[in-house]
């Protein structure tokens, strides 16, 4: 059995050995690496969860090769169904990913006095009908989230905004160029038929000389 003056001479001799800097940096040094090393592995899983829900587009799986909708599409797609409502503005439009389904985050501003509660539910059932008629989202679309960020816009900026994207519709530009192209069309089988002479004016055929005259 270790006698009293043993004991206190091995207590001593460990507090010389922690009186020593190097032990107490080292002590520090292995204090800090042990946390911040799971705090860096949170941080980094987080930021890899995060970017895997965040995408950058809509990949639709098709015979033949996919179909992909890139994040700009579907922004310009939600702002012209947002047009249609004149109590709202779009802010912005975020893309994310849920399993197998998108998830679709709208950032708008409301105006004041609006009933916010039914222009959702009436912006969220039209979107889920055009996304699946226009764009083939049927299966791919998970929820729409509405996210109303402030509460004062203007009318008369809306409706001005409506008013530029009805003026972008691609169907309107279809249908100018198309009758452009009719016109076009036209003119060039008018002009077709005037060169036969079957439309045009008829040439008038020379009169025949009388008997025994000379030609001039």
């Amino acid at each position: 059995m270790p006698s009293l003056a043993s004991v206190t001479d091995w207590i001593a001799s460990y507090g010389e050995i922690y009186q020593q800097g190097a032990v107490w940096d080292g002590f520090i040094s292995g204090l800090a690496v042990g946390f911040v090393l799971p705090v860096g592995i949170l941080v980094l899983w987080g930021l890899s969860v995060l970017r895997r829900r965040r995408c950058r587009g809509i990949r639709i799986p098709g015979d033949g090769g996919d179909l992909i909708i890139s994040s700009v599409a579907i922004r310009e797609f939600m702002q012209r169904n947002v047009a249609e409502f004149r109590e709202l503005e779009l802010l912005g439009v975020q893309l994310r990913r849920r399993r197998d389904l998108t998830d679709i985050i709208l950032r708008v501003n409301a105006v004041p006095g609006s009933n916010v509660k039914q222009v959702k539910e009436a912006l969220r059932e039209r979107i889920r009908v055009e996304a699946g008629e226009k764009l083939a989202l049927d299966e791919l679309l998970g929820d729409i989230h509405i996210e109303v960020q402030k509460l004062s816009a203007s009318e008369r900026t809306i409706a001005r905004k409506a008013r530029k994207v009805q003026r972008d519709e691609p169907s309107q530009s279809f249908a100018s160029a198309q009758s452009e192209s009719m016109t076009e069309a036209d003119s060039l089988d008018v002009g077709s038929r005037d060169e036969n002479g079957t439309d045009g004016e008829a040439e008038e055929e020379p009169k025949p000389l009388p008997v025994g005259e000379p030609a001039e």
